[in-house]
């Protein structure tokens, strides 16, 4: 049977309106009074460190190595978390996941993949505080934070953040004030914030005072006063370096840098 020919401009009929067409003839309709709830993004976890996928180019050995460590690390943590792993070595499972983390780390900074370097060892860190070995766990989240910084400055200022975190509760304030300072640093030459990366030398600069390191702590205040400079913070500057001035004249230290010290404060004020 011959098909009916549409005049130009379309069909009268085909703009007829009908009681089950629009349900039957739209069934893809993005008009849907319930889209947006359904397509609504759940809100999201803390992020957390994820097994390296297979790259889409060429693989290198280190990169097919490390993958094979994940793996292995990611098969003792299941068995670690069944009935009977749990009560049959499981924690020794969970031991031997991290030290695969960490391996497969390694291998990864063999390779120069500083991201996937990264996140095998969060993985180790995460696995190690469940274990409740806090300073191993805090070792891993510093280096973590040493290849993140290569790629990703703002992922590592989170890793020397919950390293410092640790080192804090475990009353380790020398640590924690050298990674309070490996974050101004970030800060201040990577990402170009300056009050955070002051809020980050004053609290090493405290750490180092509660540790005698008063020396150590002058190096962070000056690194304050420099930049509250810089920031027309001109009275908390000045008052940092007359702090640091008054020091070495009361201990005799670097009589050399006095005349520095004194003109700057004089050029404040």
């Amino acid at each position: 049977m011959a098909e009916p020919q549409i005049p130009e401009g379309g069909s009268p009929a085909a703009e007829e309106p009908s009681p089950d067409g629009p349900a039957a003839s739209e069934p893809n309709s993005t008009d849907k009074p319930d889209s947006p709830t359904t397509t609504e993004a759940a809100p999201t976890a803390p992020k957390q460190p994820t097994a390296a996928a297979k790259p889409a180019g060429p693989e290198t050995p280190q990169e097919k190595k490390a993958r094979e460590y994940i793996a292995q690390a990611e098969k003792k943590m299941k068995s670690s978390q069944t009935f009977l792993g749990g009560l049959f070595g499981g924690a020794a499972k969970m031991e031997d996941a991290a030290d695969l983390y960490v391996r497969a780390a390694n291998t990864y900074k063999v390779a120069k993949k500083w991201k996937d370097a990264g996140d095998a060892f969060c993985l180790a860190a995460d696995v190690q505080m469940k274990l409740d070995v806090k300073h191993e766990a805090g070792s891993n989240l510093v280096e973590a934070g040493q290849v993140y910084k290569r790629e990703d400055p703002k992922r590592a200022v989170e890793c020397y953040s919950q390293a410092a975190e640790i080192y804090t509760d475990m009353g380790r304030f020398t640590m924690a004030a050298r990674y309070h300072s490996n974050i101004a640093e970030i800060c201040e030459s990577e990402l170009g914030d300056f009050e955070q990366a002051i809020t980050h030398y004053e609290q090493a600069a405290d750490y180092y005072k509660g540790e005698d390191s008063t020396g150590s702590a002058n190096k962070c205040l000056l690194k304050v006063a420099h930049m509250a400079a810089m920031l027309q913070q001109f009275d908390k500057a000045a008052g940092i370096f007359e702090e640091v001035f008054v020091y070495l004249v009361c201990t005799h230290t670097l009589a050399y840098q006095l005349g520095t010290y004194a003109c700057v404060i004089c050029h404040y004020f």
